[in-house]
């Protein structure tokens, strides 16, 4: 059975990424920083979403255009503690950064198991 492709949310503000950082209490949220002049951000954003077709993740996948919205980009850096980079993943939970990898790192085996290592609420 295959899967389905990514359904990205774009997040384009500050008040956007308040409410995303506010929704992690309840989902994990998969933020990919994306730069779209970037070659290596286009392959690693193709590479995920082949692999999600065969093995979507229980999570809220955002997508952030980093030279349309670099301002929200700081913002999250700061508020995450997490050096930025492009194209970059972060793993949000319960408002925390919880793994974040780039470049080439980026896989749907690496996020699944990052996914992992949550701590299941009952």
């Amino acid at each position: 059975m295959q899967g389905h492709a990514i359904e990205w949310e774009q997040l384009q503000s500050i008040e956007t990424w308040t409410q995303v950082q506010q929704r992690s209490h309840a989902n994990p949220i998969l933020l990919f920083k994306h730069s779209k002049r970037c070659g290596i951000s286009h392959m690693a954003l193709e590479r995920l979403e082949t692999q999600w077709m065969n093995r979507p993740l229980p999570l809220t996948p955002i997508m952030l255009d980093l030279i349309q919205y670099r301002s929200v980009s700081n913002q999250i850096a700061q508020d995450m503690g997490v050096l930025h980079q492009s194209p970059q993943i972060i793993l949000i939970w319960k408002n925390e950064a919880v793994f974040t990898t780039s470049h080439n790192a980026i896989s749907v085996l690496v996020i699944a198991s990052a996914l992992d290592q949550l701590p299941v609420s009952s």
